[in-house]
Parts: structure tokens; C-alpha cells; sequence
């Protein structure tokens, strides 16, 4: 059941010498093996950031969510798979993965400061364009465009996550605003838009977490129940989706989380959760009979 791993594991103590670690080790192995039989994306170009934003913004020109989802799924399907991971977080807004608990305290002295730096634009000159468009990313957008700088799209996702870790990392505003204007000195208006939207922790175009999980779940042919309850064990909608695509799951290991404790030593490594934390999610979400509890 639910993206594609054969039989959940046995735990019939007397099965033939094979101990439960051995058999879900030989099933992560059988799955394994039949992907890298797959054609992959390995071999593609890395997706630009310039492209997520042409994605973004026509999300954003459209009320009716199925057009919403259908051009998320379509594009997440383009990319490879660490590249498929990031998107899926980006377009949550999630700058990391939810079980990480990593900041970029990066906050709006820091954004005007680093985009006045990078555009020439004084901060008095700033303050006007964003009482007119009230978006940090608009006036990003817009500042960056006055400017003129004749730069090509040239920030790749895998970069995007490298500034984003690199902000997390640094300390001091001075130190902040240093690398975040270097960057939007070689940006393109697109990408300064919606650098400084992640930043913010909004894209604000109408696609909420929920709806990414659906643009997952059409994307790769899987049940959007199984797609949600995933993101909700392993607290990382980029990992979700490179789930759903592999079809490597765990949605089997669900059924043997009130069978035995032994289950939570034989969750795949690949899970960044610990076993504790994702029983007390299952636990607080589920009752016995698997339906969400009433939240007060």
C-alpha cells in the first residue's frame, strides 16, 4: 500500500532465521534496484531559480486550484531528484524542511539594507515602493528592475539553498546584508523577487502546503492521503515528494506502529525524524480507528 513498496515486513517470529531488520533491508534493497533500472533526470540541467519564479508567477495569476496544482505538478516532474525536493519546499514556502529547525533570521532591516546596497536605491527611496506594493519580493522586483543591471537568469536551486544555509550559518547583520547584496547585485528581478519572498517565509501566491501535497500526488499518480500522511511522519515535503516518485514508502510501517516497539528501530535511515517524534505525531494525529482527531 502507498507509493509502491511491495508487502509491509513480516513480524512473525518464527519466520526462517530473518529478523525483521534483514527482511525491511532486503525490501528497501528490492525497490532500490528496480529505480536504478529507471530512466532518471540525472543527467539534466539544473533547474534555475529563474524558472521556479516563471512557475510561481503563473500560479499566481490563477484563483481555480486544480490549474494552481496542475502547473506545480507538471514542473516538479521536469526536475531531478534533489532539485524536486527543494522545489516542493519552496513552493510550501519552507526555506528548510519542517523537522529542521535551521533560521536565516533574516528580517526586513536586513532585506532593505542588503537591496539599497545592491541597487543604489537609498533606504528613503525603498520605503515608498513598498508602501505602494506592500511585498518585500515586489519591491525587490521592482528595485532591482529600475536599476538596470543587464544580468542573465544564473541562480540554480542548488544555489538557492546554498545562500539560504549560508545565512543560517552567519552571524551578525553586517555579515547578513554583505552576502545577501552580493547576491542581488547579479540577480535578475525575477530572482531577487522571490529569493526575498523565501526569505520572508511567504510566496503569497496562493498555494498553501496542503495544495503542494496535491500537486505531488497528481504529479506522481499517488493517493493524496498517502501523500499527506508521509509529510506529516517525516515532517519534509521535499522528502515526500522524492518519496512518491521513487516509490519508496513508508506508509506499510504505519500499520506496525501499535503492533511493536521494535518497529521504530527498523525505519529506513533515510528518515530525518527520529523514531519518537514520529510516533507522537501519528499518535496526536490518528485515533485507533485512523481518523484525523478534531482539532480545539
Amino acid at each position: 500500500p502507498g507509493f509502491g513498496l511491495p508487502q509491509p515486513f513480516s513480524h512473525d517470529r518464527n519466520s526462517k532465521g530473518m529478523n525483521n531488520t534483514a527482511v525491511v533491508s532486503r525490501t528497501i534493497s528490492m525497490v532500490l534496484q528496480e529505480d536504478e533500472a529507471k530512466p532518471t533526470l540525472a543527467d539534466a540541467t539544473p533547474a534555475l531559480l529563474e524558472r521556479f519564479a516563471e512557475v510561481a508567477e503563473q500560479v499566481a495569476s490563477t484563483t481555480k486550484k486544480l490549474e494552481k496544482t496542475a502547473q506545480v505538478g507538471n514542473y516538479l516532474k521536469q526536475l531531478d531528484d534533489t532539485d524536486l525536493g527543494r522545489a516542493a519546499r519552496y513552493f510550501a514556502g519552507h526555506q528548510f524542511a519542517q523537522n529542521d529547525a535551521r533560521t536565516t533570521n533574516v528580517g526586513g532591516s536586513i532585506i532593505s539594507a542588503a537591496l539599497s546596497e545592491a541597487t543604489g536605491f537609498s533606504l528613503q527611496e525603498l520605503a515608498p515602493i513598498y508602501v505602494r506594493l506592500g511585498d518585500a519580493g515586489e519591491t525587490a522586483h521592482e528595485a532591482v528592475r529600475e536599476a538596470r543591471r543587464s544580468h542573465g537568469p544564473t541562480i540554480s536551486l542548488a544555489e538557492t539553498e546554498s545562500i539560504i544555509t549560508g545565512l543560517s550559518e552567519t552571524r551578525g547583520i553586517k555579515n547578513k546584508t554583505s552576502i545577501l547584496a552580493s547576491v542581488l547585485q547579479h540577480a535578475t528581478p525575477l530572482e531577487a523577487k522571490y529569493l526575498i519572498k523565501l526569505l520572508a517565509g511567504n510566496l503569497r501566491i496562493g498555494l498553501r502546503e496542503g495544495l503542494v501535497e496535491e500537486a505531488i500526488a497528481r504529479a506522481f499518480e499517488r493517493p493524496l492521503a498517502t501523500v499527506a500522511r508521509v509529510n506529516m511522519l517525516i515532517g519534509d515535503l521535499g522528502e515526500t515528494a522524492i518519496r512518491a516518485r521513487l516509490t519508496i514508502s513508508i506508509t506499510s510501517t504505519c500499520a506496525c506502529f501499535t503492533q511493536s516497539s521494535s518497529c521504530w528501530q527498523l525505519l529506513p535511515p533515510i528518515l530525518p525524524t527520529s523514531a519518537a517524534r514520529c510516533r507522537r505525531n501519528f499518535l496526536w494525529k490518528t485515533n485507533s480507528t485512523g481518523f484525523a482527531r478534531k482539532h480545539t
